[in-house]
């Protein structure tokens, strides 16, 4: 019933309300200056607008100042008739208006007398000649349908726009080579350096971003229902820019007065493909055939008239039928012998020997010297049944012959789509219009890795269903030749579904896992997550779950002309509603629990090896969340704004304007239906801290309370207790408010001021009057809501209890008990002092210039400055140093802890190697961490960008665009690299992206049947009508900071970097270039030899994104063959080619140096071991291809992704 009332009303809103407008907010606007011969002002001239495809009427007259403008433009093709007493009429065609475009035609002379209608061709004049400074790009309907597309994804058509890099990978692919077809793929580009959350996507004017991810869109448009894509992308008019970032507005198709249609098959099959490079590198191993890669789109359109003149509608429909390419991976899965406890014949991966399995603790209390099992077999007497049953889940091994895996896995996602937009538009008289459209798309992906980690379970297969709608109507009323007003109301729906498609095979009754200790029952009985260190892991968290999101939008404005002034206003209002099962917020996602049963030598219950600690039920950790994570939030918007367009003279144009913001923070409706909570530094109290067991210095068996340091616990609760709060010692919740509580509202961040204030201005300047060159110069800044990762996300389930018990096992949790131990929390934190919200301040300065040939060249500076930007870190990270000092020692372990000056001539071990848990160092006692979301990261983005383009003339027409650009800033993981992050505002940003050059081209090519001598009908079909296609793109290498690791001297145990280096397991140190690491030779991608270790104790500001990446480029192209059966009738044929010439395309290496110790102490240096020679040697040590380590990403000279080889698509048009 609900399905076929929400269908009625799409009809209904189509066919009497006419969904959307011809270009709904992202309209244009004309205007110009009508003078007499001798350059006079022609007062009161009549004008007359015609779109020719629909007739559709605007009628104005110039002002007192022979001044006139059309300010409410739908993007389309126009003809504009002028008229005034005593003067012959002048015609101008071929105006073509795009989205946010302010068409100025300059001086319009008319001549004196009578006569017949003057008709002048208006060609690239128009795009030269503007009245705003905002820097504009429009992608217009024969990009949209000659421009390969891989995946048939219009966000692809983002690269061509001058300012844009790809800064995300999608399938083993730089972004621009496309993406499936999907809601995703805006978020992968960045445009003149602004963070992707600042961009605003509209679809006919309509807000189409889902506002929980900020990275993908509710709908996403076929590409065949596209007319064009406009981008905004800095300091633009105070109208536009309800985001701070970039303005994206896709203008959907309109029917005409002629019935115009099509149906379309787009097509793609593996037998087409070259085969992939690591598939096809023998010195790899095996060749691999190409994997299955299916993709078959469908689809039709039709328009027309219903009344001719008056009354239009136009509909799409495309069928996406898409399965990813299979994605074979190779893992460990347990064998016949490890299933009954016999590890006799299991190899260590690492080593390529025997590995060794511990009796229990061993390893603990005699270091290198654990006993083993007799003969590596664990007694069956000493097997959980627990740990039995969980091996069980696993499929038996399918592959031999490999020393370190035994299991093919082949993965593989299939994606079906649809998508059906219907538009109206209905010309109720010459003053007043409406227009709608409706869009709904849907689809099931499924798969075994979608937002769940399968570990290869056959059963572990989710599908996530995605209905989604999004609707806009607009009304466009002149009341009078001065005074015009548009309205816009939009609607966007998005849905998102978790469901296992076989729960009932994946719940702890079926699987014999019912024995399991929680300390929270589960709001279902499916399997908890689990983690191994050499099995794959598996968990399902929020399964099922679903987010929906609803969101309404108005928006009107008004348009005011007098004299030389354009003046507008209006207001938008937008109204969001989120619902979600979340993933975010403390413990989020463990409301199932969490197993870990990896080895850790430090455990009492350790074998050394994660399979048998699974037999024996040894656990390195165990963690739960009381509650699964919730949101039901929502926010009201209200912008306002005013902007004058005053043109001082004839060649100078400004204008200035202001937007005014009222965004209060997006808030919860209900948090204690939610759970929300957040801890807040100014509330904590350190009188009110609790204390934490630890483990006895005189016997590090038993734990004690600080405050009763004689009175040990016995020994049977020390793996229970241990660093864990002590009941009754202090406030659990120390500094914790719930939302609404202590001055804490219904978010987790302060209200914004009330009122927000953006002014923006411009010019427009012809020197000399001229027509053939325009500077232009502006600035304007905007304000950005804070997003729901910083109002909400990380607070919810604040108010949930957690629990954590680390180095346990199975049988001690399941043991009767009355002690429950006090779990420490970690929570989200909030600055109780800072209003601000993100701001970004845009600028540019640029010149055009019209070249013969209509081609036209624009050369600019564009930058901006990025304040009061989102960053996150922990506020209780343990500090700088602490691991050094004598009293977090951890007693339990061998040798005493890094003591007296730091140097590297110290005899003791290595700095911080014996540090005691972190939680006994942090500066708030019972947290873990306190994650802090502030408003204080900076960005500065500098560029030079030069254009050249050439509207379509003579059969040929591109675009070319070359970026010299620099994104500097702090804004990158702070806390993650130094509690000092403040210091990094000069460094550049890893999504830089120096030097990017891309061109996009069509060109018709000559008839030649005629020169051939084949003038017949049979010659002009088949060698007549070829159109060639295609976009390339060239980019530099990102910046990025090469990491590393140091293995202990007598083991493979890599060593915590933190603590040796910084004191703190929470911060990073980063290597320093001491040579020239970019000066690489060889195979080499960077000199390790130019790169040294930190210094001790240093405060881990070491450089940042110091090493240049690689560069590299697409190719696509497209041969079009249009084979007519009469003027309005014909089939198109099409090959799409990605990277044509299956050339090679290198993007990622590996960027990290593997040190290994060379004794117990820093004196004792380091040694690097994952040069190439040494990674060959270790390879045919191990009975493998010497060159397969490199293709893994296992040596400085490895290079672990190239770009895909070649691709081919073809498509079958039939247009009438």
């Amino acid at each position: 019933m609900l399905h076929a009332s929400r269908k009625a009303f799409a009809v209904l809103a189509l066919i009497s309300s006419g969904l959307p407008l011809f270009g709904q907010t992202g309209l244009g606007s004309i205007t110009g200056e009508v003078v007499d011969p001798t350059g006079a002002n022609l007062p009161h001239a009549s004008l007359r607008l015609v779109e020719t495809s629909t007739q559709t009427v605007f009628a104005t007259e110039a002002n007192g100042e022979g001044i006139f403008t059309f300010p409410s433009v739908a993007v389309g093709h126009y003809t504009l008739t002028i008229k005034a007493a005593g003067f012959r009429d002048r015609q101008m065609d071929n105006l073509d208006v795009s989205a946010y475009q302010q068409v100025s035609l300059g001086k319009l002379t008319l001549e004196v007398g009578q006569g017949p209608v003057e008709t002048v061709t208006v060609t690239a004049n128009q795009d030269l000649v503007k009245d705003t400074a905002a820097r504009m790009d429009a992608i217009e309907a024969a990009q949209v349908n000659d421009v390969p597309l891989a995946g048939r994804n219009w966000v692809t058509l983002l690269k061509v726009v001058p300012g844009a890099n790809a800064i995300t990978s999608t399938n083993n692919s730089i972004a621009f080579n496309g993406r499936e077809y999907t809601a995703t793929g805006y978020a992968d580009f960045r445009i003149n350096g602004k963070p992707v959350g600042t961009t605003q996507v509209n679809l006919d004017g309509g807000s189409i971003v889902d506002q929980g991810s900020d990275a993908k869109t509710t709908v996403a448009p076929s590409a065949e229902s596209i007319e064009e894509v406009s981008v905004l992308t800095n300091n633009f008019q105070a109208q536009y820019g309800y985001r701070a970032g970039n303005v994206i507005n896709v203008i959907t198709k309109s029917g005409t007065n002629q019935f115009h249609g099509m149906g379309f098959d787009d097509f793609r099959n593996e037998d087409l493909n070259a085969n992939s490079w690591s598939n096809n590198c023998v010195a790899c191993g095996t060749a691999i055939p190409r994997p299955k890669y299916r993709y078959n789109y469908v689809g039709g359109n039709l328009g027309g008239p219903i009344k001719k003149n008056k009354l239009f509608f136009f509909a799409n429909y495309e069928n996406f039928i898409q399965t990813t390419p299979t994605n074979t991976t190779q893992s460990r899965t347990p064998t016949d012998l490890e299933r009954q406890g016999d590890f006799s014949q299991t190899i260590n991966p690492s080593t390529g020997k025997q590995q060794v399995i511990y009796q229990p603790g061993t390893q603990l209390t005699n270091g290198a010297n654990g006993i083993p099992f007799p003969g590596n077999v664990i007694p069956a007497s000493m097997i959980n049944p627990l740990g039995t049953a969980v091996m069980k889940l696993f499929p038996e091994p399918n592959l031999v012959g490999s020393l370190t895996n035994n299991y093919n896995f082949e993965s593989q996602t299939t994606m079906p789509r649809w998508d059906l937009t219907g538009k109206g538009d209905w010309n109720i008289n010459e003053s007043t219009r409406i227009s709608g459209r409706f869009t709904e798309d849907g689809g099931t992906e499924a798969g075994p890795n979608i937002n769940i980690t399968s570990g290869n379970l056959t059963d572990a297969i989710l599908k996530r269903p995605r209905p989604d709608r999004a609707a806009a109507g607009t009304l466009t009323h002149t009341f009078s030749p001065t005074f015009v007003m548009d309205a816009l109301v939009a609607w966007s729906f998005d849905r998102v579904d978790w469901i296992l498609v076989n729960p009932q095979a994946l719940t702890k009754k079926a699987t014999g896992l019912e024995g399991l200790p929680l300390t929270y029952t589960p709001t279902n009985d499916i399997l908890p997550a689990m983690t191994f260190g050499t099995y794959p892991n598996f968990a399902f968290p929020r399964t099922p779950a679903d987010s929906y999101t609803n969101e309404y939008q108005f928006s009107s404005n008004f348009t005011w002309s007098k004299g030389t002034h354009i003046v507008k206003f209006g207001i938008l209002h937008i109204r969001n509603y989120k619902n979600e099962d979340d993933s975010s917020g403390p413990g989020a996602g463990n409301d199932k629990g969490t197993f870990d049963f990896s080895p850790n030598a430090n455990s009492p219950f350790d074998t050394g090896f994660g399979p048998s600690n699974l037999l024996l039920g040894s656990l390195n950790s165990f963690t739960q969340t009381q509650y699964i994570a919730h949101k039901d939030a929502a926010y009201e918007d209200t912008d306002f704004y005013i902007q004058d367009t005053w043109k001082v003279k004839h060649n100078l144009t400004f204008d200035y304007g202001v937007r005014i913001y009222h965004m209060p923070s997006q808030h919860e409706l209900d948090p204690s239906k939610t759970n929300d909570a957040t801890f807040v530094p100014s509330l904590w109290t350190a009188s009110q801290a609790v204390r934490l067991y630890v483990l006895d210095p005189a016997n590090p068996k038993l734990v004690i309370d600080p405050a009763n340091p004689n009175n040990p616990l016995p020994a049977t609760l020390t793996n229970i207790l241990k660093y864990t709060i002590v009941p009754g010692s202090g406030n659990p919740r120390d500094g914790v408010a719930p939302f609404g509580t202590n001055g804490i509202g219904n978010a987790g961040i302060l209200d914004p001021k009330f009122l927000l204030f953006a002014p923006r201005g411009g010019f427009a300047w012809s020197p000399m009057g001229s027509d053939k060159t325009v500077i232009r110069g502006g600035f304007g800044w905007g304000y950005n809501r804070p997003n729901i990762a910083q109002a909400l996300n990380a607070f919810e389930n604040g108010n949930a209890q957690q629990s954590s018990i680390v180095l346990t096992s199975l049988a001690t949790l399941s043991a009767p008990s009355n002690v429950s131990p006090i779990g420490i929390l970690s929570l989200g934190a909030t600055d109780s002092s800072s209003r601000k919200v993100p701001t970004i301040y845009d600028y540019s300065l640029s010149v055009q210039r019209l070249l013969p040939g209509q081609m036209m060249l624009d050369v600019a500076y564009v930058g901006n400055q990025q304040r009061h930007q989102p960053i996150q870190f922990n506020l209780n990270a343990v500090p700088l140093h602490a691991a050094y000092l004598p009293q977090y020692i951890d007693p339990s372990n061998p040798g005493s802890n890094f003591a007296g000056t730091i140097s590297a001539s110290n005899p003791g071990a290595l700095p911080g190697s014996n540090a005691a848990d972190p939680s006994i160092m942090r500066p708030y006692p019972g947290y873990n961490s306190l994650t802090m979301n502030e408003n204080s990261g900076n960005a500065h983005y500098n560029s030079m960008q030069v254009t050249l383009g050439k509207r379509l003339s003579h059969g040929l027409s591109f675009q070319a665009a070359y970026t010299l650009a620099k994104t500097a800033g702090n804004l990158e993981n702070q806390g993650l690299f130094s509690s000092n992050w403040q210091k990094y505002t000069g460094y550049v940003l890893a999504n830089d992206r120096e030097h990017v050059f891309n061109a996009s081209y069509t060109y018709d090519i000559p008839k030649i049947s005629h020169a051939l001598h084949f003038n017949n009908g049979f010659g002009r079909r088949v060698l007549d009508d070829w159109r060639f296609a295609g976009v390339f793109t060239a980019f530099s290498g990102a910046p990025y900071s090469p990491s590393f690791s140091i293995q202990q001297a007598n083991s493979t145990t890599n060593v915590s970097l933190g603590n040796i280096f910084l004191g703190t397991g929470d911060l990073t140190p980063r290597l320093e270039a001491t040579g020239s690491p970019n000066s690489a030779s060889g195979p080499t991608y960077f000199n390790a030899a130019g790169l040294g270790l930190p210094a001790l104790a240093s405060d881990g500001t070491g450089p940042r994104n110091f090493l240049n990446g690689l560069g590299s480029f697409t190719n696509d192209m497209s041969l079009i063959k249009t084979i007519k059966i009469t003027e309005k009738q014909g089939f198109e044929l099409r090959i799409n080619a990605f990277n044509p010439f299956n050339q090679v395309r290198r993007i990622n290496t590996n960027t990290s140096i593997q040190y290994k110790a060379n004794g117990p102490t820093y004196a004792s240096g380091f040694t690097i071991i994952n040069t190439g020679d040494q990674l060959a040697a270790n390879q045919v040590a191990a009975g493998k291809p010497a060159f397969q380590g490199y293709i893994n990403g296992e040596g400085l000279v490895s290079l672990t992704n190239v770009q895909p080889m070649r691709i081919i698509e073809l498509g079958l048009r039939f247009r009438f």
